[in-house]
């Protein structure tokens, strides 16, 4: 009996911890129209402060991400976009430009 118990604790517990399972995340984000790379795009864990930007080639590494997550990638002129994690570590992006356009802003070309 007592073996039972111990057994399903230690199931228990292995997936609960599954679930809040935290890990890198990485990708690229690029324009959809052109597909060149976005320098400079804001990468978060959707309601936390856990972020990063893309580099010069658009590429991005996240870390503590949790398996269930999900990121949010937004940069001016573009419309936001939310990407369920879900469990993966490689998201790709292509991110669609706005035809609202914010004042002090550049759109690309």
């Amino acid at each position: 009996m007592k073996k039972v118990i111990l057994f399903s604790l230690l199931f228990i517990t292995t997936i609960v911890l599954a679930q809040n399972f935290t890990g890198v995340v990485s990708g690229t984000v690029i324009f959809e129209s052109d597909k060149t790379p976005i320098p400079g795009a804001t990468v978060v864990v959707k309601g936390t402060t856990n972020g990063t930007i893309t580099n010069i080639d658009g590429k991005y590494s996240l870390s503590g991400v949790p398996a269930n997550g999900v990121l949010v990638f937004g940069f001016p002129g573009c419309e936001p976009q939310e990407i369920q994690v879900k469990g993966r570590s490689i998201i790709n992006v292509a991110l669609k430009e706005s035809s609202y356009i914010p004042i002090g802003t550049i759109p690309h070309k």
